[in-house]
């Protein structure tokens, strides 16, 4: 069986369902796994599945392959609220 073609582009709000819960598998299935004093919170929960907040601040890329989400990464601007980007004109990396 031949596998897809991995893609890129950037999300769009119809993706918003498929990150949201990509992330939240993904933090419970190895996050919190790796460093089990982070808690799943419902507050957690509820900021992994809000794209629409973090399109506020920047942009979220994902990684599929046909109609398959199969990664995430989001990009803070420079200055956004609530990075922790180190130098003030970088950008934070984020839900990697």
């Amino acid at each position: 069986m031949a596998s897809e073609a991995l893609q890129f582009r950037l999300a769009q709000p119809s993706d918003d369902a498929q990150v949201g819960e990509l992330l939240v598998r993904s933090f419970v299935d190895t996050y919190a796994v790796k460093m089990p004093e982070v808690l799943m919170t419902a507050r957690r929960e509820t900021e992994l599945r809000d794209l629409v907040a973090k399109r506020s601040k920047g942009a979220t890329w994902v990684a599929h392959a046909g109609l398959r989400i199969v990664g995430t990464v989001f990009l803070a601007r420079p200055g956004a609220e609530g990075s922790l980007a180190w130098l003030p004109d970088g950008v934070e990396l984020k839900h990697l």
